[in-house]
């Protein structure tokens, strides 16, 4: 299989960033949708599922355009430090 990383950048420049800004916010408001069809029980697991996936794959993306990969993860890890002190959690508990 080809490497995701590379797949990523190359839809990235294939299609250009300004672009695939719009893909994304067009699948964030589609996983938005799926999630509130699921809220009134008309929703699936297939397709919050799908939805998910095909915004990961749009904000990879971005952290490539705007060089913010390692920004996302240390924020991200800042963030889930803080939620597993609201939650009492031990910190070593949640690190991936």
């Amino acid at each position: 299989m080809t490497d995701p990383k590379r797949i990523i950048s190359t839809a990235l420049h294939g299609y250009g960033a300004e672009n695939q800004k719009v893909k994304c916010i067009e699948e964030l408001s589609e996983l938005q949708k799926e999630i509130c069809k699921d809220l009134i029980g008309q929703g699936s697991r297939f397709h919050v599922a799908e939805e998910i996936a095909d915004t990961e794959i749009l904000l990879a993306q971005m952290k490539v355009h705007y060089g913010i990969a390692k920004d996302v993860d240390a924020i991200k890890a800042q963030k889930l430090k803080q939620l597993a002190q609201k939650l009492n959690l031990e910190s070593d508990e949640y690190e991936e």
